[in-house]
């Protein structure tokens, strides 16, 4: 015999009563710290000050959960109390992701929610990290013994290969949801001037149509830039054709 007296106010997830680990009191702590700063700012300077409010709570009780260690958070302020559970934080930063401004603050959110659901795994850093190195092993299956990672943490490309010759610049472009615009393609090939080396971004994102525009632009300048998007295997051709076309315009340069 079940009672539904009292059940519902508890969630039954094994999550909400466990203590957190130590990283995710230490990445709670760091959201924290930066979101109170925005969110005090945002405060004096929006006119919505409801949002940036909401803002400031969401900052707090993520300094609560990486203080205390735990997922349920009290936070009370005179007669007024307020419990948040992880489940209550994580939906206002989804609603949050949802209205973002861009795709990157948008992940900043959807990478903050998960982290407050104890799901790392699934952060879009996480994602772009396993994706970069998918890339990386694909491109060394080209090019064996050929691949290598840039010798200051400061480099503005990933890592970089050599083909017939030539020494090829790769950065990789992950994108949780979205396109690649043509501002960020020209973003990254800015960062490149000056370094003497053709450039391959590689994306998992659908190419917005005025890359191609911008990417034959690109393409012909000294320091040619090509960007291919790349989801697999399948899709090896493309990544392959693409390194060919950039080897031959810097060959030609």
């Amino acid at each position: 015999m079940t009672s539904d007296t009292g059940d519902e106010a508890r969630d039954p997830s094994p999550d909400d009563g466990g203590s957190l680990a130590v990283w995710e009191r230490a990445m709670a702590l760091l959201i924290g710290f930066a979101a109170l700063g925005g969110g005090a700012v945002a405060v004096f300077a929006s006119a919505n000050q409801a949002g940036t409010a909401g803002l400031l709570v969401i900052a707090l009780a993520f300094l609560v959960i990486g203080t205390q260690g735990t997922p349920l958070i009290k936070l009370s302020s005179g007669e007024q109390s307020l419990e948040l559970t992880r489940k209550r934080i994580r939906r206002e930063l989804t609603e949050q992701a949802e209205s973002a401004p861009t795709a990157e603050v948008a992940n900043a959110y959807e990478d903050a929610a998960a982290i407050v659901d104890g799901s790392w795994r699934d952060t879009s850093f996480a994602s772009a990290r396993g994706y970069e190195r998918d890339v990386f092993t694909a491109i060394h299956n080209l090019y064996p013994h050929k691949v290598f990672e840039p010798q200051s943490a400061d480099s503005p490309y990933d890592f970089y290969f050599e083909a017939n010759g030539v020494t090829v610049a790769v950065e990789v472009k992950y994108r949780a949801k979205g396109p690649l615009s043509h501002r960020e393609l020209e973003a990254i090939a800015d960062q490149m001037r000056g370094k003497g080396l053709p450039l391959l971004v590689v994306t998992n994102a659908p190419l917005s149509p005025r890359v191609s525009e911008v990417g034959e632009a690109l393409t012909n300048r000294l320091e040619p830039v090509t960007a291919v998007r790349w989801t697999g295997p399948f899709s090896g051709r493309d990544l392959k054709d693409a390194i060919r076309r950039l080897i031959s315009s810097a060959e030609e340069m």
